[in-house]
Order: structure tokens, then sequence, then C-alpha cells
């Protein structure tokens, strides 16, 4: 009932994987997950020039449909992310798995 949790961030792509990155809060909300985006995941992906080169997926968690998550990745992203509500839709609570989900929970 009181057991720990942890929440993890974690990035893939055809060359490498970008994280993890661990939510210090317990809950992963707009905020911190915005905060994810632009502190550490943006800033690594600039200096290893892939900004203008990737398409960024996520799911449809609620923390990645916050308003202000949605304005970084049109700016950051433009035309390039999958999401419900995205550039590129993506069906909200889809069944289907993303390359982490299917990746990452086989280790």
């Amino acid at each position: 009932m009181n057991t720990a949790k942890i929440n993890v961030w974690c990035g893939m792509s055809n060359k490498q994987i970008i994280g993890p990155y661990f939510v210090e809060d317990e809950t992963v909300n707009g905020r911190n997950y915005l905060d994810m985006l632009k502190d550490y995941f943006y800033p690594i992906i600039q200096r290893k020039r892939l900004h203008n080169k990737i398409i960024f997926q996520q799911d449809g968690a609620p923390a990645h449909f916050s308003k202000e998550v949605r304005e970084l990745l049109n700016e950051k992203f433009d035309g390039r992310w999958i999401d419900r509500g995205g550039t590129i839709s993506w069906a909200p609570r889809s069944p289907d798995l993303t390359p982490l989900d299917f990746f990452m929970g086989i280790y």
C-alpha cells in the first residue's frame, strides 16, 4: 500500500536512447513534464543536432496534453509531433504499443 514509486521517462530513436530521466514528483503532470522537455530533452537533441530531424511521439497521457506542452511541441517540432491533438494524430488511449512500451518493457 505504501510502496515506493518512481516515474521514468526515456526517449528512443533508431540510433540511440536518451535517458532515463527520473521524475522526482510522485505524479507526472503537465508542469514537470514540460520542465523535463525544456530543461532536459530539448537541450540534448539540440547538442546532438537532431532537433530539426526528428518526429516526436508521445502517448495520450493527460500530462502530455496540457496546453503548455502542446505549445512547446508546436514551437519546437512544428508539424513533427505525434499525439492526440498533435499535428500528426494518435488515438487517445490507443491499444497500440509505442516503441518504448515494447522495447523498454522487455528488460
